[in-house]
């Protein structure tokens, strides 16, 4: 039989996830990077590779600013600053890792995001698809398990830079469709917890306005973004010997 200590945890989370799901008022917790040390970031506009001709990249690019500016731990350029330098050498998005990582130097920054759109349904049921890569240049997680063959393959390839190489951090994709339901309970909770109830429609108006819905996508992406650069520096560093035997 469990322990009471061991039923009583599990009872407040069950009661926070209905909470959350449930349409009453609550709060997310806020969230926070998995770094010992603040870093800065700029978001490269985003690229549409999607077939619809209707996304406004830029438009979704300074919403995924806005989102992952509540990150805490995380200082992020407005979407003009990384605008105004690729303006200035004649182009709208970068188009190398070595761009990417030059502009990187240019403002100032730890690193960059650069990504795409790869689907795009603003009517109902709503369909986003959405591709992040994180790019680091001052700073990496050479804490935790930095496994360093990888790394000296990474930076092998990866171009230098003045602070070093450049380094490929995470990298998420995800297609996100209000159809499926698991989808629409993760829309309820984020609505409620950012006054989804204000609308006629309730939380649903995460559901019919494409600017909202593409607020919970880039929230979304986010989430998995930290997820895995937290899985990312925490893998065990394995000796030679281990990897031998992980093989046989």
């Amino acid at each position: 039989m469990e322990s009471r200590t061991m039923v009583r945890p599990r009872l407040a989370a069950a009661l926070a996830v209905m909470a959350a799901l449930g349409g009453c008022s609550h709060e997310m917790p806020p969230l926070r990077t998995p770094y010992p040390q603040p870093r800065s970031l700029a978001v490269l506009p985003l690229l549409n590779q999607s077939p619809s001709g209707d996304v406004d990249t830029i438009v979704v690019t300074d919403t995924l600013v806005s989102e992952l500016a509540q990150v805490e731990g995380l200082t992020v350029l407005p979407t003009n600053q990384p605008l105004k330098v690729l303006v200035a050498r004649g182009q709208t998005h970068p188009t190398s890792l070595a761009q990417a990582t030059e502009i990187a130097q240019a403002l100032g920054v730890d690193g960059v995001i650069v990504g795409a759109v790869t689907d795009y349904r603003p009517y109902s049921p709503q369909k986003v698809g959405m591709t992040l890569q994180l790019i680091w240049v001052r700073a990496d997680s050479t804490i935790g398990g930095l496994d360093p063959i990888a790394a000296g393959r990474q930076a092998a390839a990866a171009p230098m830079t003045a602070a070093g190489y450049a380094r490929r951090g995470s990298q998420v994709q995800a297609v996100l469709d209000a159809a499926g339901n698991d989808v629409t309970r993760r829309v309820q909770a984020y609505a409620t917890a950012h006054e989804g109830m204000d609308s006629p429609y309730g939380w649903r108006r995460y559901l019919v306005d494409s600017d909202a819905y593409m607020h919970f996508v880039c929230h979304e992406m986010i989430v998995r973004l930290l997820d895995s650069e937290l899985r990312r520096i925490t893998i065990p560093v394995r000796t030679t010997d281990e990897r031998l035997e992980h093989h046989r």
